[in-house]
């Protein structure tokens, strides 16, 4: 026997020198000796496996398990311990059997006959290869095609601390004690930490899952409970075997979670979570949406979901936002949980968010769990629906919720900002196995731009025959692995019916957006009264070419319900008459309506001035979505060299409209425009006038609508006030300054609820209440909303209180960290002109002491070049940098010199455009911004729009940068 057992590490050693991977891990290979008979004689005449893929072989395949796994987690104990018996069928000849296997000790593996009830072989020889976690276990013979036998494994494990696999949590009861519960996070490698398994999302089985453990818990997994018996000390809850399934959507919840029912729903839903949370009806508005959102795919897809309950999980420590787990779906607590005594204001928004994050689970239950996707390379066929019908979904069952528009304002700017970086961007179908890259195709492209495709697919098919092909697709893959050629086919076959004759091929037209990067960006032009289109892969020139769908709106046919495609543009450039496609050589031209196709567009100057006109006249010919998404495109055109060219004017003028623009999706998208004129006039002579102009085009909307939401108001009348309430706030219009300080006074005064914006309220606040907050966040760690105060006490108008707060970061008695010290200096040096100065005086006197206390002296510098837009503070801030570079201090003087740099090459193309554009408005007078009290011969502005709640932003150029890089949800 050990002579066979010195043959095995021999060949080992063999397969190392022949295969250079092995030879990079062959420290981490473990031979466990086997004690089955006949272990010579199986050893001779086994082939050895070299893996040179994390791929299984698929030499075989599970035609079930059976899994019991017992855990103390109760008792406070991590320690876990499993039985599986997987029921397995030979694929290919072969004497090896290879799974996946993390972090477990294995201590013996049987062999039995494909009943499970005749033993063939006791303690298998297996081969365990840690890089491709591999565990090869060897059969006593060669084994057949379409052979079957039962593998029984025994095993131990810990519950993790990391959050995956079989894992441990714990939270503060009400008693002030901890309680731990074990859960699982599957998705997308870790089934095999909670058992050895075939754990790829292409290969599906039946479970049948048993848990023993502490009678005070309850288990809770996938399927209903069969049965719950006694066994000493514990109970073991056993399941109803779960239908072909990926071992990733296996879940189990052990706990002392109490748990509320769902109201109108086909099927029994239960809410679980802590149990005072579920006293205090935490869980109450999820349990009233789960039942209309399952109805509504049900009917939408027209496909049932596959099982006789749900449950839904809130989770106090999850990594992600929720997983799909088929019968138990997992969130982290703040995704599903609601307080109903939440703040009036942020109620909607709460509201909205546990909505769609419910419905983006609920469709995984048909993309990604009815049907799978093949291999990960393809897991859009699960995020990329679940992107697109959270909203769409959403907006069938709750009509005049506006949910596409957050589509539109969510899902489309993250995939546009993802997909134009190289290193971040690549093909849908884009094929990976390294496991650390897996995870990347959970990002933008996975879920958002495949969203995109999907529903401008969707649109091209029309919504009512894009559904029948989704029928089709579930019903032709049910329980099964897909590709996108099985979606492509449903689809296909759907429009063929409904649209006989069309000559569309949806195959080859998906797969020209699904195997190329990036987005096409259209250019418009016309030459010699022709429409002339153009399409490159933007940003650059690459040469990816794209079939795009082009809808279009003119003035001489303005429907902009249209969206299904009146021609596709195939090649580079194509050019088009005006019978064609319905347009005159004066017309206004918007492309792409409503957004639905996945581009963007880049008109030319006159057609830009062209849709500016009918704005200011009357921009309801121009529907909502369009009219948002020219902001998006006018700023690019503006920022963008490489694009037709518009002048900072044009840009002013297209604000001019919003003093009538009552749609909150139009107002979301200007933000990155207004923040952009407002960080760049920022200090300049111009500055008075722009915040003149913002107020007069915020004002009437406030009047208007009020300050303050009221009961039953529509949700569009609040979205429109939280866009357009911190605009006004900003440029000091002094209703919406003294509104918010109202707000603050009563939490200040009574330590009741209330929803307010910090900055807007401190401006106001001075003497002793100002001085109370400054020394309650220097000298207590835990001061009731100290993040928000450390924030924005900087929004001060008045220089002695600014001195004071700025003081707090020479202290090194308080309780203040590095970065709190030098959030203070930054969050502080943006928010007014007098902000500013004070802040460069204070850094320039207390130099030395500063470079040591805050954790990135070059940083700030960073941050306050942002702000110079003027020579003499360039002056100072040169003086600055060259005291630190004579002092060593570390710093990157390149970096900082280049962005006030950046600040002045804006001035020198667009100051002069901005300035003859204000001289030229006779609609209103030139003047400085309004003074307050405690400063009436300083004018001092602001440059950071807050949101309409209780965070702000820290200070402008981070809401430039945000809108650019992200502008989403």
């Amino acid at each position: 026997m050990w002579f066979g057992v010195a043959l095995t590490i021999l060949s080992l050693i063999i397969c190392a020198l022949g295969n250079p991977l092995s030879e990079l891990h062959n420290s981490d290979v473990e031979i466990v000796e086997s004690k089955y008979k006949f272990v010579e004689k199986a050893l001779e005449i086994s082939p050895r496996f070299e893996p040179t893929t994390y791929r299984l072989p698929n030499n075989s395949i599970p035609l079930n398990y059976d899994l019991v796994i017992t855990t103390d987690i109760d008792k406070g104990l991590f320690d876990f311990s499993g039985v599986v018996k997987i029921h397995i069928r030979i694929v290919n000849e072969s004497q090896e059997i290879i799974l996946h296997y993390r972090q477990t000790t294995i201590d013996v593996i049987n062999l039995f006959t494909a009943d499970g009830t005749t033993i063939i072989a006791e303690a298998l020889l297996y081969v365990q290869i840690p890089v491709y976690e591999f565990l090869v276990i060897t059969l006593p013979r060669v084994y057949n095609p379409n052979d079957e036998v039962v593998l029984e494994i025994k095993y131990r494990g810990e519950h993790r601390a990391d959050g995956g696999g079989f894992y441990r949590a714990s939270y503060v009861n009400a008693d002030l004690v901890s309680v731990w519960y074990a859960t699982t996070q599957f998705e997308i490698d870790d089934a095999r930490h909670a058992m050895p398994s075939y754990d790829e999302p292409g290969i599906r089985a039946p479970i049948q899952a048993s848990i023993k453990h502490g009678r005070t818990y309850t288990a809770v997994s996938n399927m209903d409970v069969e049965s719950i018996t006694d066994d000493g000390d514990y109970v073991i809850t056993r399941f109803f075997r779960t239908p072909s399934i990926q071992t990733y959507l296996l879940a189990f919840l052990v706990s002392d979670f109490d748990y509320v029912n769902a109201t109108n729903t086909r099927i029994p839903q239960k809410i679980y979570a802590r149990p005072e949370r579920i006293a205090r009806g935490y869980g109450d508005f999820a349990a009233s949406v789960v039942g209309p959102i399952l109805n509504g795919l049900e009917q939408h897809i027209g496909v049932d979901y596959p099982i006789s309950k749900m449950d839904h999980a809130a989770l106090n420590f999850f990594n992600f936002g929720a997983m799909e787990n088929i019968g138990l779906i997992t969130y982290i607590e703040d995704g599903l949980l609601y307080d109903p005594n939440t703040a009036q204001a942020s109620q909607e928004s709460r509201q909205r968010s546990i909505t769609t994050l419910v419905a983006h689970e609920y469709v995984h239950q048909w993309f990604g769990n009815i049907v799978s996707p093949a291999w990960w390379q393809y897991v859009w066929l699960n995020e990329g629906f679940a992107t697109l019908l959270q909203y769409y979904i959403s907006d069938l069952v709750y009509p005049g919720m506006n949910y596409m528009n957050n589509f539109v304002t969510a899902a489309m700017p993250r995939a546009f900002s993802v997909d134009v970086l190289s290193l971040n961007s690549w093909a849908m179908n884009h094929y990976t196995e390294e496991p650390a890259r897996l995870w990347d195709k959970f990002g933008g492209i996975g879920y958002q731009k495949s969203g995109c495709v999907l529903r401008m697919f969707q649109e091209v098919l029309t919504p009512a025959t894009f559904a029948k092909g989704l029928n089709y697709y579930q019903n032709a893959m049910y329980m099964k692995a897909a590709i996108p050629d099985d979606l492509h086919e449903g689809l296909q076959r759907a429009y063929d019916e409904d649209y006989p004759g069309n000559n569309l091929n949806i195959n080859e037209l998906m797969h020209s957006w699904e195997d190329r990067p990036g987005y096409p960006m259209i250019t418009v032009r016309l030459l010699n009264n022709n429409l002339v289109l153009s399409q490159r892969r933007y940003p650059g020139s690459a040469g990816e070419i794209y079939s795009v769908p082009i809808t279009i709106a003119t003035k001489s046919d303005p429907s902009f319900g249209r969206t299904t495609p009146l021609v596709w543009l195939h090649d580079e450039v194509d050019v088009f008459a005006p019978g064609q496609l319905n347009f005159a050589s004066d017309d206004w031209i918007v492309l792409n309506l409503q957004q639905v196709g996945y581009y963007r567009v880049d008109y030319d100057t006159n057609l830009w001035r062209a849709i500016i006109r009918q704005l200011k006249e009357n921009h309801s010919f121009i529907h909502p979505i369009n009219r948002a998404v020219l902001q998006d495109e006018i700023y690019l055109a503006l920022t963008d060299s490489t694009l037709n060219r518009v002048t900072a004017s044009d840009c002013m003028d297209i604000l001019t409209y919003f003093g009538k623009e009552d749609e909150p999706i139009a107002w979301s998208k200007a933000n990155a425009l207004i923040t952009s004129f407002n960080n760049r006039l920022f200090g300049t002579s111009r500055y008075g006038n722009f915040l003149e102009f913002l107020r007069e085009i915020t004002t009437p909307h406030l009047n208007a609508i009020g300050y303050e939401r009221i009961d039953f108001e529509s949700s569009v009348t609040t979205s429109l006030r939280n866009s357009i309430k911190s605009w006004n706030c900003l440029a000091l219009a002094d209703p919406c300054l003294s509104n918010e300080y109202t707000k603050f006074l009563q939490f200040y005064n009574t330590n009741t609820s209330a929803s307010f914006d910090y900055c807007h309220a401190l401006r106001n606040v001075n003497g002793a209440t100002y001085e109370a907050l400054v020394n309650g966040v220097a000298r207590d760690s835990s001061y009731v909303t100290r993040s928000n105060y450390l924030n924005n006490l900087g929004c001060s108008l008045n220089e002695e209180d600014l001195k004071k707060f700025l003081a707090i970061t020479l202290d090194t008695t308080n309780v203040l960290t590095a970065n709190e010290r030098q959030n203070i200096l930054v969050n502080t040096m943006g928010r007014s002109i007098i902000a500013l100065d004070t802040t460069i005086q204070f850094i320039d006197a207390n130099y030395a002491a500063l470079t040591t206390l805050v954790s990135s002296f070059s940083n700030v510098l960073v941050s306050l070049a942002a702000f110079v837009n003027s020579d003499e503070n360039v002056n100072k801030l040169e003086e600055l940098i060259s005291r630190a570079l004579d002092s060593a201090t570390f710093i990157n003087p390149s970096q900082i010199r280049s962005v006030y740099v950046n600040n002045f090459k804006w001035q020198e193309d667009n100051f002069e455009a901005i300035d003859n554009w204000f001289t030229s408005l006779t609609t209103t007078t030139t003047t400085t911004a309004p003074t307050q009290p405690t400063q009436p011969t300083q004018p001092s502005q602001p440059t950071t729009p807050s949101s309409a709640t209780s965070i702000t932003l820290s200070f402008g150029i981070s809401v430039a940068c945000l809108t650019l890089s992200l502008s989403i949800s």
